[in-house]
């Protein structure tokens, strides 16, 4: 069996929120929080973030094709007086 850490994709929403409704407390347990993250990641992957500056990366780790866990970085950019 092999691990694979990828970034999301809005086809991954109903895995996830079977994660969601098993405990997973790191994200929303609401399908359209859940989906905003997701779209969110995509945004920020593709160079076209909602929040330059605050960009959101979201990941995925599949195992035999099967979602088994996330991982995300939350992005910020920050000014030095």
């Amino acid at each position: 069996s092999m691990l694979c850490l990828r970034e999301v994709e809005k086809r991954d929403l109903p895995s996830l929120l079977n994660l969601s409704q098993l405990g997973v407390t790191s994200f929303p347990r609401t399908e359209k929080r859940l989906l905003e993250k997701i779209e969110k990641s995509i945004a920020s992957f593709a160079g076209t973030p909602t929040h330059p500056g605050k960009e959101y990366y979201f990941f995925v780790l599949e195992k035999d094709g099967e979602i088994v866990g996330t991982s995300s970085i939350r992005a910020s950019a920050a000014t030095i007086p």
